[in-house]
């Protein structure tokens, strides 16, 4: 998360938890870099509740895959930036 958040990308964390607060301050104490909690990226507007993203990391649904083609995509980044 911390390699992604240096190449610029948005986070946002997506949970089912009601108390908000109490997300964020998890993130913030375990240094976990995010943008927004459940919440659009202010440059994308809609009224949907499914929030707008490119990949999603979830402990249920294609993790391991995911994080494969992220960890591809910063060897990528890194590489042009030798």
């Amino acid at each position: 998360m911390k390699a992604l958040k240096k190449i610029n990308c948005y986070l946002i964390c997506w949970t089912g938890q009601e108390n908000i607060d109490f997300v964020k301050q998890y993130l913030y104490e375990n240094e976990i870099p995010f943008d927004s909690v459940n919440e659009n990226p202010p440059f994308y507007q809609s009224n949907s509740r499914k929030i707008y993203a490119n990949a999603f990391l979830d402990d249920r649904a294609g993790l391991k895959q995911t994080y494969g083609e992220l960890a591809k995509l910063l060897l990528t980044i890194n590489m042009k930036n030798i």
